[in-house]
């Protein structure tokens, strides 16, 4: 009959920030402990199961480690009961040592080990790196990069440890993904998110590789934007599109984010709750900064339009959408780029349109709005660009220099949003 179990508590001082995880175990009086080898935040610890809480970094691993040392004490300390010993205790230490502490007994027995792709799994499953949270859409990047490198590693016979992510690694994965044709940028965001997973790693002292830091993105071109002049936004508010409902909702979405500034994730979910007097206030999704934004009449137009539910005229084929509609509104000014893929950069030419994009409506409105105040800082307090280089950057100005018409005193013209065609 058993008179003891096996219990696990936390060892510390009260202003660590990680604990011991120590076995204990009494009987009779007498009082045994056995260190774990692992530690955990005392705020992600179950005192009620004795377990780090579903959700917690490493949970599984550490559980499972838990549960193996559990177990053995339990089960050793019954059999050495039932044989009538009288050092039960002393036999379960001797057991717990010999099965857990390879260094004293069997050199061959490791302690779980938390390994690169354990980490990469970690962070992807708890949206979670360095205790700071990553937004979804950092998430589904960080699972596609994921899946490139497991290919990378099967295909070039190349397991990926924090060890073995060196140079010689380094060289190989930026070989291997220029001839994928990838580019720059894309290449970029993979050196990016090995170098957050072994940062992360060494935070945890998990390895004491420190070679990844050496490791350099690309230079990358300047990607291949576009910004409407105020006579192309006019044009698309004028447009009657009432027998072509699909771009209809599509136009009004995109005029809606122009005159907002935004992001469409952050323009597209505004409703009638965030609207003020004269003024819409939103948490930017990015930053999680709060803006304050003057609206304009045919913002409101299209927040009556469609019940103050913007979020209904958003489509997953949004950008297939927004070239349709700027192909017949006509806009093919010729636009040429450099384009680079792997190693090679060509010059390629476009018609304008093909090169919108749900993120132009920003660029234009930011454009405009520069044009109409040439004052760089009002704009980065809408925007929330941290440098003026940046924000200059960003515009578009020196395609809309033309845009003469636009003064210091004009504003979008009320529209119904339905003109003659």
């Amino acid at each position: 009959m058993r008179e003891t179990k096996a219990k696990f508590v936390l060892i510390g001082k009260p202003t660590d920030k990680t604990k011991q995880i120590y076995l204990r175990m009494i009987y009779k009086g007498s009082k045994k402990t056995f260190y774990t080898g692992q530690r955990v935040n005392p705020n992600d610890w179950s005192l009620e199961f004795q377990r780090v809480k579903q959700g917690a970094k490493f949970n599984k691993t550490i559980n499972e480690h838990l549960d193996k040392i559990s177990d053995l004490a339990n089960n050793t300390f019954n059999q050495s009961l039932g044989n009538g010993s009288q050092t039960c205790l002393i036999d379960v230490m001797t057991a717990l040592k010999e099965k857990f502490k390879p260094q004293q007994l069997k050199p061959k027995v490791e302690l779980p080990k938390i390994e690169f792709w354990n980490l990469y799994d970690e962070v992807v499953n708890d949206s979670q790196i360095a205790e700071r949270s990553l937004s979804k859409r950092t998430i589904d990047k960080y699972i596609v990069i994921q899946k490139r490198l497991k290919k990378f590693e099967k295909l070039k016979k190349y397991p990926l440890t924090f060890e073995s992510i060196t140079h010689a690694f380094y060289s190989k994965f930026l070989k291997y993904l220029q001839e994928q044709q990838l580019a720059p940028s894309t290449v970029g965001n993979h050196v990016k998110t090995i170098k957050a997973i072994m940062n992360e790693g060494l935070r945890l002292k998990l390895h004491s590789n420190l070679d990844f830091q050496t490791f350099r993105k690309p230079k990358v071109q300047d990607a291949v934007t576009v910004a409407l002049t105020l006579d192309e936004v006019r044009t698309l508010e004028q447009m009657d599109l009432t027998d072509n409902k699909r771009l209809e909702k599509v136009r009004d979405l995109f005029i809606f984010g122009i005159w907002s500034y935004q992001r469409i994730s952050d323009f597209a979910t505004i409703g009638a709750d965030q609207l003020q007097k004269d003024c819409f206030v939103i948490i930017q999704e990015k930053t999680k900064v709060k803006r304050t934004i003057s609206y304009e009449p045919i913002q409101v137009q299209i927040l009556e339009k469609y019940n103050y539910n913007l979020k209904q005229l958003y489509h997953s084929k949004v950008n297939d959408y927004l070239k349709e509609l700027c192909k017949l509104a006509g806009f093919d000014t010729k636009v040429i780029v450099p384009i680079t893929k792997g190693k090679k950069t060509e010059k390629k030419t476009f018609e304008k349109w093909q090169l919108v994009a749900s993120h132009t409506a920003r660029r234009t409105g930011l454009t405009l709005l520069y044009l109409k105040t040439k004052d760089a800082i009002t704009c980065m307090q809408l925007s929330g660009h941290k440098t003026e280089k940046a924000f200059l950057k960003y515009i578009r100005f020196e395609q809309n220099v033309a845009i003469a018409n636009y003064t210091a005193t004009e504003k979008p013209k009320e529209t119904n949003l339905k003109k003659v065609s």
